[in-house]
């Protein structure tokens, strides 16, 4: 047998020479580092033994959190196991929200609206909240005047709900009480839900060491942020009041 291979050396041909000799049945080749697939005849072809490993096997261990699913078919046997892609490698240390060592600064309340979290929920700061130093007096220590109803079906409030009253003339009132431990400037914010529903010449009036300043706002915008009223001196004797009108 002969073979012949070119090579970019110099531009010249290279000829290898390998010698062939049949030995007992077998083809035996020496052909300068070569490889040859030799294929066993039908009389010596054995048939192939299926060796399976599935997840469910004595043989499989795992590394890491691997849960066992039948969400997509198409698996082997009675499951499959599947790991979150970018999921934590072995050995990392998680600390949840929920971890004895996690605390936080300011309001953080808990979530479940957006899945892919750790654990039961995550905590979520909205974006332009209230810094750890601020006041906040929410409607569950505010004063009522007329029909407000409590309601959750706009999100982005602070608390556990909100209160909406009927479109009216003004004579439907919310007022809040608002104590600082020390005298000085001070800027005050109001925040709402947005809606179509809402007001659009909703009245805030702050009662300040100076008098009272009322500031109109439209409450179909700028929702679940907290909107500048004004800056203000207050007194740190007493309480200052700030009302909603609709």
């Amino acid at each position: 047998m002969q073979s012949e291979r070119t090579s970019p050396m110099s531009g010249t041909a290279v000829k290898l020479w390998a010698q062939t000799k049949v030995l007992s049945g077998a083809l035996l080749a020496c052909l300068l580092g070569a490889g040859l697939g030799l294929s066993p005849t039908p009389a010596q072809a054995q048939a192939p033994t299926e060796i399976i490993h599935d997840n469910g096997s004595a043989a499989y261990t795992s590394v890491g959190p691997w849960v066992n699913s039948t969400a997509v078919p198409g698996y082997y046997g009675t499951n499959y196991a599947t790991a979150p892609g970018g999921g934590d490698p072995a050995g990392t240390l998680v600390v949840d929200n929920t971890s004895a060592g996690f605390s936080t600064t300011g309001v953080w309340p808990v979530s479940t609206a957006v899945g892919g979290y750790v654990g039961s929920n995550y905590a979520t700061h909205a974006g332009n909240g209230e810094p750890p130093s601020a006041i906040v007096s929410d409607n569950p220590s505010g004063v009522p005047t007329g029909v407000w109803t409590p309601s959750t079906a706009v999100g982005g409030y602070v608390g556990s709900n909100y209160q909406v009253a009927p479109a009216g003339t003004g004579a439907n009132s919310f007022a809040w009480s608002v104590g600082v431990g020390q005298a000085g400037s001070y800027a005050v914010y109001a925040r709402w839900t947005a809606h179509p529903n809402r007001a659009t010449n909703a009245r805030y009036t702050v009662s300040h060491a100076g008098g009272s300043e009322t500031v109109t706002v439209n409450q179909q915008a700028n929702s679940a942020s907290w909107q500048l009223l004004g800056t203000y001196t207050l007194g740190a004797a007493g309480e200052h009041r700030g009302g909603a009108q609709r």
